[in-house]
């Protein structure tokens, strides 16, 4: 489906089914990434559990959760993305931010791709390191995850995905601690996977390789033994998340 005609098409009743005539004929892979990530969020998820999809994009994963019965808050900074979200996540079990996330509240400049929306950053080194037509930038609240809980409670899920902002994103969340956060990594440039990770020296780890849905290791690990494994990845991987939870809950 051509992204003008999904731009069209998007929040209407419709959509759904002509996605999935669509992508049955063209793009199965399509269907089979949905399905296995509907079936990766139900194995630690329940309907009801609140989740935080920070940097949600177009909703693609906050649609997932929204079909394992979880209640989720997207957060999404980039004015063009949050317009699709509006349209596309209709449902009373969907709270959307307009906002970015950071370690203290304010504003701050997004910087913003034209050729590309799933790649908007508040990290200036971001933008030096990511090839982007890049456009300039646009002014936008900040709000902390603290905030953001204390207005719908806390989540038992974090997903974090900002663009090169994670370290800074999870930096706003002194006030409580999720059962499950995740956050990506890029093997090119493991400096701010480090840093995330040394913001849970108590828990335990796993990751989840680009769009495979599946843990990767078969057991959870700690800190120190997650980054080597991360480091030692084949040079094909581009991206990934990292999970952590706590040891018990990793056991359990």
């Amino acid at each position: 489906m051509t992204t003008s005609l999904r731009d069209v098409l998007v929040g209407l009743p419709v959509y759904v089914p002509i996605r999935f005539v669509y992508q049955s004929l063209f793009n199965r892979d399509a269907i089979l990434r949905r399905k296995a990530r509907r079936q990766f969020y139900s194995s630690f998820l329940q309907p009801g559990d609140l989740v935080f999809d920070v940097g949600a994009n177009l909703g693609n994963y906050a649609e997932a959760l929204c079909a394992v019965g979880a209640t989720v808050v997207a957060i999404e900074p980039d004015p063009r993305n949050v317009k699709v979200l509006k349209r596309r996540l209709q449902s009373d079990h969907v709270h959307i931010e307009p906002c970015a996330l950071g370690r203290s509240q304010g504003t701050a400049d997004l910087h913003i791709a034209s050729d590309r929306v799933d790649i908007s950053t508040l990290s200036s080194r971001w933008v030096e390191t990511q090839k982007a037509d890049w456009q300039g930038t646009v002014r936008v609240p900040v709000r902390t995850l603290d905030a953001i809980a204390k207005e719908y409670g806390i989540p038992k899920y974090v997903k974090v995905d900002a663009e090169g902002y994670d370290a800074e994103v999870l930096r706003g969340m002194s006030s409580f601690r999720p059962e499950i956060v995740s956050f990506e990594f890029l093997p090119e440039d493991m400096d701010i996977a480090r840093e995330c990770i040394q913001l849970f020296p108590e828990c335990a780890f796993n990751y989840v390789i680009e769009q495979r849905s599946r843990f990767e290791l078969n057991r959870w690990v700690s800190g120190e033994e997650i980054l080597p494994a991360l480091l030692d990845l084949p040079k094909t991987v581009l991206y990934g998340d990292v999970f952590t939870m706590s040891p018990k809950q990793a056991v359990g």
